[in-house]
């Protein structure tokens, strides 16, 4: 037996070991160092096997670690006391009970289980709370201090110069100016520098981010000024909330804000003829801006526009109905007589405050009745909303704005915008030279697209078309000079969500429209040009009380030079309903 133990181990010995039993060894002190050796090497087999059973009950997708039931083994091995938690701060698994004899000298293994991960619970406040206390409230909290306690928080620099941007490592650099970094990003590749890390790109400014030399990111964001002066004033209320720049523009600011401290905004979840609604022809282009016919003269026009305009939509000025939130549940159904909140479709031929045939709201519906512009039976169908948020839901929380974001006006408006967006873009870019990388990629994936980009794009000043000289035209030298420098492979395909706030969107757009035509009535007068929140009249007006100083106040403004008119046809009614 003894034999069979020690020939598991390939040890070279300069002697033969030839005994079968302890018996057998005359020896007494190498006896008992027998003794001991086997003694040793059962209690490690025993422990080994004991081990290997808990690993293989506990690890069936071959995975290496450990499991909660090895700390308890290995905790009740060295007399320690243990607590585990799950992700609900919930106790799940202790050995207070299987011992008496703890060492008192030791900690208690103290730690929570989440994701397929131990975390070791060592906050001094965190252990008293779990252990002797019932009230869990404060653990949450607890945990993401202690998650981040070491993480050192990334430099963040400025609108510094790009001689600096390779300075220092893992530092997150900002631009402000528009196009900088977009540019920069294009004069690197031309420089033969390509960075592949963390591209992001936007159709209004081209690259936005992308991570640099050292690590450094260069991230375009041009509210960071206003955002930061923002944060410091939320901050500096005597509030729990507490905001921390995560490069935010004003606009997700605000919609953070409006999410933190107003409660939580409800998306609308439509049907597929809901969704449909919001998506067709026949509800987009809403907004007038352009001259609808040419002056007679320049010398009888008049303008007036809106103080905070679109602020004062979002504030339910001058509105009868709320603001409507879709279910799955809701149906467009035929006109029932009678209007409230939400979207029907109207067979008219006006051009405004309509853009003739198409779904609008409540509201716009509601006061073109009153004016006599349509009547009911104009009224086919109706998309009613099940959930009606109050006309002045938002007011204090514009109000808020007001007092405490730099440019709220800026904020409100893009905040709006961010209710137009139904969807998500994929946003995934990468350049390259390798034509064979791009034709794989191009056949792997139905979404790939490729841009081709030039030198003489990023460092020519003067980017004007030049004719090509036939008679000198050299094609080996056309092909070394205006061939692509490097392959842009992206894939920008857009998700779409079905829960979105395309109702409050829209609605802000057809309450503006309700509000030039409230405008225009009261001024008379031919209306020449209406441009978002301005109207240009020509002839004899009535001159307006104005107060530029109040939200959706009138006030005098400039005449637009004379350019072309939009197009006035209205839509006619070929809405399949």
């Amino acid at each position: 037996m003894i034999k069979e133990y020690l020939n598991q181990y390939e040890y070279d010995t300069d002697y033969e070991f030839d005994v079968n039993t302890v018996d057998d060894i005359k020896d007494e002190r190498i006896k008992n160092e027998v003794l001991a050796l086997y003694k040793s090497i059962d209690e490690y087999t025993e422990q080994k096997n004991i081990m290997d059973a808990k690993f293989k009950q506990y690890n069936k997708g071959n995975k290496k670690g450990y499991s909660p039931d090895d700390i308890i083994y290995f905790c009740n091995y060295h007399k320690i006391k243990c607590f585990g938690y799950d992700w609900k701060m919930n106790q799940f698994i202790t050995n207070k009970n299987d011992l008496t004899n703890f060492n008192k000298n030791s900690p208690a293994f103290v730690f929570y289980f989440n994701d397929s991960h131990i975390y070791l619970i060592k906050d001094t406040a965190m252990r008293k709370s779990l252990l002797h206390s019932n009230d869990k409230s404060d653990i949450i909290s607890l945990i993401s201090k202690e998650a981040n306690k070491n993480k050192s928080e990334r430099e963040i620099k400025v609108d510094i110069p790009f001689e600096e941007w390779c300075d220092g490592e893992s530092i997150n650099i900002y631009i402000t100016g528009q196009r900088v970094v977009n540019n920069t990003f294009y004069k690197l590749i031309c420089n033969g520098e390509v960075y592949n890390n963390g591209v992001k790109s936007c159709e209004k400014d081209g690259i936005i981010k992308f991570t640099y030399k050292n690590k450094n990111k260069i991230i375009y964001n041009p509210d960071y000024y206003m955002v930061i002066k923002s944060i410091e004033n939320l901050n500096n209320r005597n509030v729990d909330v507490k905001y921390k720049f995560q490069n935010q523009k004003m606009s997700t600011l605000a919609m953070e804000f409006l999410k933190n401290e107003f409660s939580s905004l409800p998306l609308s979840n439509m049907n597929e003829s809901g969704d449909y609604i919001f998506n067709c022809d026949y509800i987009r282009n809403c907004q007038f801006n352009g001259w609808i016919s040419e002056p007679e003269s320049k010398d009888n026009l008049h303008a007036y526009d809106y103080n905070k305009h679109y602020t004062s939509c979002l504030m339910g000025l001058d509105c009868t109905f709320g603001w409507p939130v879709y279910s799955v549940f809701d149906e467009v159904k035929p006109f029932d007589g009678y209007i409230e909140a939400g979207f029907y479709y109207i067979n008219t031929d006006n051009f405004f405050p309509f853009k003739g045939a198409g779904w609008y709201d409540a509201d716009l519906v509601h006061y073109a009745i009153q004016c006599k512009l349509i009547k009911k039976k104009n009224i086919l169908k109706q998309y009613k909303a099940s959930t009606v948020l109050d006309v002045d839901n938002f007011e204090t929380f514009i109000k808020d704005v007001y007092n405490l974001f730099d440019n709220a006006k800026y904020a409100i408006n893009t905040l709006i915008g961010i209710f137009g967006c139904n969807y998500k873009s994929k946003n995934i870019h990468h350049f390259t030279q390798d034509n064979r990388l791009v034709l794989s990629e191009l056949e792997a994936n139905k979404d790939t697209k490729v841009k081709y980009v030039y030198k003489s794009e990023f460092m020519k000043e003067n980017k004007d078309d030049k004719h090509i000289d036939m008679d000198n035209f050299n094609p080996d030298e056309h092909m070394k000079t205006e061939s692509p420098l490097i392959f842009h492979v992206y894939n920008d395909k857009r998700v779409k969500s079905f829960q979105n706030y395309l109702p409050f969107f829209y609605r802000i757009y057809n309450i503006s429209a309700m509000k030039m035509h409230q405008m225009a009535t009261k001024i008379g007068g031919t209306v020449r040009g209406v441009f978002t929140d301005t109207i240009i009249f020509e002839g004899k007006i009535t001159k307006p009380k104005c107060n530029k100083n109040i939200i959706g106040g009138i006030r005098s403004t400039s005449v637009k030079d004379f350019t072309k008119c939009m197009y006035t046809t209205p839509r006619a009614s070929n809405y399949k309903i």
